[in-house]
């Protein structure tokens, strides 16, 4: 598959606050892209789809991954980043930014945090308190992403 670059741009005033968030603007001369749809409804067990480039070191190559999954955890209140869809699909270094997909190809979250960090560090929510022992081992078993509507509802 071939993988078109083009220049990007960040929009003016558009904020996330402490999400791990971003958008990022581009033009293309030769082709038009599908603006993608929204959905804002998870359930723990509903199947999910996680897709993005990661760059393959040995190859310095972008390699697109498409995985298949569920979500297994939604938390009450997000971790630092804004993090708090759960879900079991491998997701590879380099592909934040990614969508996640439901069984209808609709956004629910964006890709952010791998599953099994190289080092343990806390599970720490954004109002500062940290998660207990057992719910720190699903978090770091699990990939994270961003729930949609923290994208949508920011301006």
């Amino acid at each position: 598959m071939a993988v078109a670059i083009y220049a990007a741009s960040l929009p003016i005033n558009t904020k996330f606050g402490k999400n791990d968030l971003a958008i990022l603007q581009f033009r293309s001369n030769n082709k038009i892209y599908t603006v993608a749809s929204i959905a804002s409804k998870l359930m723990v067990g509903d199947e999910v789809f996680a897709s993005g480039f990661y760059l393959q070191e040995d190859e310095e190559k972008h390699r697109f991954s498409f995985s298949t999954g569920k979500v297994s955890l939604l938390l009450p209140k997000a971790l630092d980043g804004g993090y708090q869809i759960g879900y079991s699909n491998d997701i590879q270094k380099g592909m934040s930014g990614g969508p996640l997909l439901n069984y209808r190809g609709e956004v629910v979250g964006v890709n952010g945090m791998q599953a099994n960090p190289l080092w343990d560090a806390p599970s720490v929510f954004v109002d500062g308190s940290e998660a207990d022992k057992g719910l720190h081992e699903q978090i770091n078993r699990l990939s994270w992403a961003v729930p949609i509507e923290k994208l949508i509802n920011f301006k």
